[in-house]
């Protein structure tokens, strides 16, 4: 700490070149709060503090306007390899929607969810990015089952095929945190195992064995 500013610090990987992520419409890109400084936002909204008309954030004061607008056609989909999905840590990407409408979103700490520094310069709230947020968050829990109270079988088929999970045992990974789930064909969408079926019969994911992780 020196001079009264606060060190900026974000532990991190798999990050995005964060100078790439401004809007192209920018005609002053100097006028705008730093990568840094816009990274720190987003990875921990508590950080800001508002005052009238301006905000603080690590003894930096700024408005509105100079925070920059997040252009989505930089941002990369996130999609399922070999049934894991990877959303990374303090990164930026999209989630592109039925209806072809490009949202952004970032992954902080916390999980996966709609990048605060958007709040703050006054865009609309993004509900169908919200909603995509909140599903891969719950998705993080132990036990995901109470899913189906607030999505539909066919959202949650329709958020399985976009991120190219398919049946069986699935892995989402958010940071160094990490949750493996079973999805099947059956309306709840929970593990269900036929009548006289040998519970060992289940293919595990090949870093499992005997239900545990190894390395």
């Amino acid at each position: 700490m020196q001079n009264g500013m606060i060190d900026l610090y974000v532990r991190g990987n798999n990050s995005v070149a964060y100078s790439e992520i401004y809007s192209s419409f920018a005609s002053e890109k100097n006028s705008y709060i730093s990568d840094l400084l816009l990274l720190v936002i987003n990875n921990d909204s508590s950080k800001v503090r508002k005052h009238g008309e301006t905000y603080e954030v690590a003894g930096v004061r700024f408005t509105a306007d100079q925070i920059p607008k997040i252009d989505t056609n930089k941002l990369l989909e996130i999609k399922a390899c070999n049934n894991i999905i990877d959303f990374g840590q303090n990164h930026y990407f999209k989630y592109v929607s039925s209806d072809g409408k490009e949202h952004a979103l970032f992954t902080n700490d916390k999980g996966v969810g709609v990048p605060y520094s958007e709040h703050m310069r006054g865009a609309e709230h993004d509900a169908v990015a919200q909603r995509y947020a909140l599903f891969w968050r719950y998705m993080m829990n132990d036990d995901p089952v109470y899913v189906g109270l607030t999505y539909s079988n066919d959202d949650i088929d329709e958020f399985m095929k976009h991120a190219g999970i398919e049946n069986g045992f699935f892995t989402v990974r958010m940071g160094n945190r990490e949750a493996t789930q079973y999805y099947t064909k059956s309306e709840n969408h929970t593990l269900d195992i036929p009548y006289g079926e040998d519970l060992w019969c289940l293919e595990y994911p090949s870093n499992y064995r005997f239900w545990e992780k190894i390395d």
